[in-house]
This record gives C-alpha cells, sequence and structure tokens, in this order.
C-alpha cells in the first residue's frame, strides 16, 4: 500500500542580491533586487507501507526543503492527506 506519493515537487525561493560593501548594503534595503532560486525541481517518488528511505545530499542539496515545505509545483500525499493543506490531520 503506497503511504507517501510525490510527484514532480519543485520549490523556488526569491532571494535577495546585494551588491559587496556598506553601498551595497543601503542600496539592498532601499531598492531591494531579487532572484529567484530553485532549490528542488521535478522531485518524485512513492513510498510503500514497510518501507525505509534516507535523504542523502550534500549540504543545501535540499532534502529539508522537499520533506518541510510547501512546494511551489506538483503535489504530495500522506496517507491520503495532503500536508500542506491538512496540517491538523497529519
Amino acid at each position: 500500500m503506497e503511504i507517501i506519493a510525490d510527484y514532480g515537487l519543485g520549490k523556488t525561493f526569491a532571494a535577495k542580491q546585494k551588491e559587496p560593501g556598506i553601498a551595497g548594503s543601503v542600496k539592498a534595503v532601499l531598492s531591494p533586487r531579487f532572484k529567484d532560486v530553485e532549490a528542488v525541481r521535478n522531485v518524485s517518488f512513492s513510498i510503500d507501507e514497510g518501507e525505509a528511505i534516507a535523504f542523502i545530499g550534500a549540504n543545501g542539496a535540499g532534502k529539508s526543503t522537499k520533506v518541510l515545505l510547501h512546494p511551489t509545483t506538483g503535489e504530495a500525499v500522506v496517507l491520503g492527506i495532503v500536508p500542506w493543506r491538512d496540517r491538523q490531520q497529519i
């Protein structure tokens, strides 16, 4: 029986851009610029009852992002529940 199913999950963040030095810091506060950073792209998998998995990767690879945050794209279902829509049930 499928316990967790993820389909095409992705997460993009708007990261603030800053130029070096004090002038860059002031500029970033007064007129911030942002760049989209893709943390996770097109992750799909399913886990059946009784299976054990591990997320392995370097720091900044998107492991926690995949597990903890509301995705920008895709869908996930845990025991028939969408985690970020029905947090109380989870």
